[in-house]
């Protein structure tokens, strides 16, 4: 587990955390249905931003290294989602929405900067 990772976990696959023994352990998590986001990529026609994570049998690493500042737009997210779920102010499905959208956008862009063969892209 190095600082920034993001592993992208089935809820039904065995998986357990094991941080280093002095190192300080800090985690953002976001549990969600897959046909919650299956629903909202699809309206949007952006099903493909989560292809790559479901490909993991045929290859994908469920631990992506995103940059600096790809860390940076993730962290805010996080932080934007979680402020609009407590707050459930007027629109705030909206937002949670638009942020899970550009949050997966990122996480794709961040698996093909890093990914040995190019992530596919839809055609159209």
């Amino acid at each position: 587990m190095q600082r920034g990772n993001i592993y992208i976990i089935n809820a039904f696959d065995s998986h357990c955390t094991s941080p280093g023994p002095n190192t300080p352990y800090i985690r953002s998590k976001i549990t969600f249905s897959s046909a919650y986001i299956h629903n909202l990529l699809n309206q949007a026609g952006l099903l493909y931003l989560i292809e790559p994570p479901m490909e993991i049998s045929r290859g994908f690493d469920s631990c992506i290294t995103p940059d600096e500042a790809m860390r940076k737009e993730l962290d805010e997210f996080f932080h934007k989602i979680n402020f609009e779920a407590e707050s459930k102010e007027d629109g705030y499905m909206a937002f949670i929405n638009a942020y899970f959208l550009k949050m997966f956008a990122v996480i794709y862009r961040c698996i093909s900067v890093t990914a040995k063969a190019p992530v596919p892209f839809p055609k159209g």
